[in-house]
């Protein structure tokens, strides 16, 4: 049936290519993805790329954009500071700094160290490639999924400006200014400035504010050219705030431990901690798996909650601050025979992000950030002549990344901690040593007014005592070594839970090297036979100091002070051999290729021993077969490629159930992914192109023990991996119609996508994604005056669907928090060259 449907949708225009023109010819875009210049269709690797003007024409703005431009690209994230970019379903979701991508990101020739440093503002660019496939190779560590490399444009001694405007729904407003010229005969320079607003996709009616993001950039360039030498220098600032940070809830009623300890994120169910009466009417039986609870629709909360998923009451409605200052310098010199490159990078990211972490208008928890980092990089590069009969290239690399974050939790009287480790383990305590008064419902939480104050009278008289077994909470002793006895120190925790916060804060520090040497080699095996031949050899030390501190000991998040000092470290050699057949106009490859990601320590770790233990490091192989032709004199170009994808220790970012409540925790394991691409692009007319494009993605888990909480541990062997469906089509038509006023630009882009899940558990009407199709249509009219105006249109069917999802294990609350994707956006853009 879904084949059936890509069939249908692509059925109408495939039929129409018989009227191509004589005259038309599709235009030969170069790369430089491999770091050498080469036309698209020579070269043999997976790789797509659109210059700037059609990213412009087909509405790509911004990174979430790209999977309209191949089908095997999908881009989530809770936000737009926490997007991840996956390809063939390789990828990271980690906004952490301690956690690499498996998909690089590269701009200018530089890398960046985390993708969500160039998210949005896709302007001024000269042109986007996406490589796929393991690149450890080329570019090394934390490109074993593929690499999204971004030109942005070069100065030229036309003086010239650009400035574009545009508005629409959803409170769209955004303004692109453009300057270049010859400063003098050598040297000329580009200006470019960004300034984008919109509403975003949720709302918080309790303060007013959305989720949209303000945007605000610059990027000063200049080009020059001295002797045999040419280089660019280009400095960006780009800052991006939001004054909310808002997700969606879900009431899975799902909970291990109902009631006063937890039933929805953390969030305790019955009074006094929470006035509203219990989240959920029925839980799901504690020995189920994936099945669903009924919500207490009684409950003001829930119903609030439930009655618009891109609107949620919160008690603060957050904010978020990412601000980044990128430079980079690289040079060309023609040596005689060879050319020497130099590329020299800096980047440096401040971030900071408040957050109502139950997302619920209630006293419950409550997470903040602040983080920096400073990276460096320096890669020196000998080139062959492109003219040579051998081609080869050798180089070295060193990359420094220093940067520091902290973390900090706050649990309100309304959480489950301070239901379950504070009045809840008090009232185990006291009912214990005071059987009498328990009998008579003294103690009673929840039912009898006197309860709390009785229970603190109580407690601080078995402090006094130091004779009163203490409690971990309400069912559990604590442990002889964690304190026997109730003392002063659980008595002040109990006041600071019913009266204040318990605040704990968590602290990573980084200080990674990496150092590479690489080296490969193009040549001739007969006239039409070539091989090629490379390798990267790495070292990749990524040490770190892991904190925490608490103001409330023995009661979670951090329940005593640490401090922890380990690292990751890695010694790889990446190797990658291509075989490639090279006919009169088409090109035939096979490649193995192998990449990998460094281990890291997970986010939140709140324990020294889950601090001290970080996550293996991911390993790809690659064994890849591939076919390129230029058909019918230029007019049209052919892809098939088909690949197999040996995947180890993969990991995932999960929020584990562990003795002291909830806690990051990254698990890891092994996958096999087998996919086939196809692609056809034609000019129809001399006005008209048109492309469709085809991914077929089997992505299903070998080994992945789902033990997040571990008294239901969870095999999930042969299950379909996340975010990755397994039918994916994109169809896109391009056509110039001229008349008297100019030209009018027609391009429509659709991408459907089959079932696919958001978490590692698939559950369906939870965390899956029923297939969809999605449609994007520009329509511009470019007047001879140099003034253009056009009419956008973004997901025009409007379709809703998640965007992330993140379910808590059982053991802590259960339920899930998630983030919608962006409805239809529309409006009018306006652009003046002069």
């Amino acid at each position: 049936m879904k084949i059936f449907k890509l069939c249908l949708m692509a059925a109408p225009l495939i039929t129409s290519l018989y009227a191509f023109s004589q005259d038309a010819v599709l235009e030969e875009l170069v790369v430089t993805a491999q770091k050498r210049e080469s036309t698209l269709m020579d070269t043999s690797a997976a790789l797509v790329a659109v210059s700037g003007e059609d990213l412009d024409q087909a509405g790509v703005n911004a990174i979430d954009d790209i999977a309209l431009l191949t089908p095997d690209v999908q881009v989530s994230g809770e936000g737009k500071a926490r997007m991840g970019v996956r390809i063939r379903g390789v990828g990271t979701y980690g906004f952490d700094i301690a956690v690499d991508p498996s998909v690089a990101m590269v701009v200018d020739g530089v890398t960046q160290p985390r993708v969500s440093t160039f998210m949005n503002g896709f302007d001024d660019i000269e042109r986007l490639e996406i490589l796929k496939g393991p690149q450890g190779a080329i570019y090394g560590t934390n490109a074993l999924g593929g690499i999204v490399n971004i030109v942005t444009k070069k100065p030229t001694q036309e003086q010239s400006a650009r400035i574009k405007v545009k508005g629409g729904n959803n409170g769209r407003q955004d303004l692109n200014l453009s300057l270049q010229g010859g400063i003098n005969d050598a040297v000329s320079a580009r200006f470019n400035l960004i300034k984008e607003v919109d509403e975003g996709v949720s709302f918080d009616p309790n303060s007013g504010q959305d989720d949209g993001v303000h945007l605000s950039g610059y990027r000063l360039s200049f080009y020059g050219e001295a002797g045999a030498t040419e280089w660019n220098l280009k400095m960006a600032n780009t800052l991006l705030e939001q004054d909310a940070t808002i997700s969606e809830v879900a009431f899975l009623c799902n909970s291990k431990a109902p009631g006063q300890a937890a039933e929805y994120f953390g969030v305790a169910g019955l009074p006094p901690n929470n006035t509203n009466g219990d989240v959920c009417s029925a839980n799901a039986a504690p020995s189920s798996y994936q099945t669903l609870g009924t919500a207490n629709m009684s409950n003001p909360l829930v119903v609030a909650a439930l009655s618009d998923q891109y609107s949620q009451a919160m008690t603060i409605s957050g904010f978020n601050v990412v601000e980044t200052t990128d430079v980079s310098f690289s040079s060309t010199t023609d040596l005689g025979g060879m050319s020497l490159t130099s590329v020299l990078g800096y980047q440096k990211v401040n971030s900071f992000e408040d957050r109502d972490f139950d997302q619920l208008d209630l006293n419950a928890i409550f997470q903040e950030h602040a983080a920096d980092t400073e990276t460096t990089s320096l890669e020196l590069r000998l080139d062959s002549d492109p003219s040579d009969e051998i081609e080869w290239s050798v180089g070295v690399y060193a990359m420094r990344d220093e940067g520091s974050r902290l973390d900090t939790f706050a649990s309100g009287n309304q959480s489950s901690f301070a239901a379950a480790f504070g009045l809840g383990a008090a009232a185990a305590a006291v009912s214990t040593a005071n059987t009498t008064e328990a009998a008579a419902g003294d103690y009673a939480i929840g039912v009898n007014p006197r309860a709390v104050p009785n229970i603190i009278a109580a407690y601080q008289a078995c402090a006094a005592a130091g004779n009163c077994r203490a409690f971990l909470n309400p069912t559990t002793q604590r442990p002889v070594p964690f304190g026997e006895f109730v003392d002063a120190i659980d008595v002040a925790n109990l006041n600071q839970a019913l009266n204040g916060e318990w605040t704990s804060s968590v602290n990573v520090d980084l200080d990674t090297e990496s150092n590479a040497i690489f080296a490969n080699v193009k040549f001739p095996l007969t006239e039409q036979l070539n091989l090629l031949l490379a390798g990267r050899y790495t070292d990749h030390d990524k040490p770190y100091t892991y904190t925490g501190s608490t103001n409330a000991l023995r009661v979670p998040f951090v329940s005593a002070p640490f401090v922890v000092n380990n690292g990751s470290f890695h010694e790889e050699f990446n190797p990658k051999a291509t075989l490639e057949y090279v006919g009169d106009d088409s090109l035939a490859w096979l490649t193995f290729a192998a990449g990998f990601k460094a281990g890291s320590v997970g986010f939140a770790n709140f324990s020294a021993s889950a601090a001290d233990t970080p996550a293996a490091m991911e390993e790809l192989e690659m064994i890849e077969l591939g076919y390129k032709a230029t058909l019918q004199d230029g007019r049209s170009q052919l892809e098939a490629i088909a690949y197999t994808y040996d995947y180890t220790d993969h990991q995932q970012l999960l929020v584990c159930t562990t003795a002291a409540g909830p806690a990051g925790c990254v698990k890891t394991g092994d996958a096999t992914i087998n996919g086939l691409d196809l692609a056809y692009r034609t000019a129809l007319t001399s006005q008209t192109r048109f492309s469709v494009a085809y991914s077929y993605i089997d992505a299903s888990w070998d080994r992945f023990l789902d033990d997040r909480d571990p008294s239901a541990a969870v095999n999930l062997a042969g299950k379909q991996m996340p975010q990755s469906a397994e039918n994916n089509l994109n169809v896109s038509v391009e056509h110039v119609q001229p008349v008297a006023a100019g030209d009018i630009v027609y391009s429509l882009a659709a991408a459907y996508k089959d079932d696919y899940v958001l978490g590692l558990d698939p559950w369906t009407n939870v965390n899956d994604v029923q297939d969809f199709t999605m449609v994007n249509l520009n329509i511009t009219l470019e007047r001879a005056g140099n003034f253009d105006i056009g009419f956008f249109c973004t997901n025009c069917s409007d379709f809703e669907y998640k965007r992330v999802a993140l379910e808590l294990g059982r053991g802590g609350g259960g339920g899930q928090r998630y983030a919608m994707a962006d409805g239809r956006r529309y409006g009018i853009e306006a652009t003046s060259n002069f």
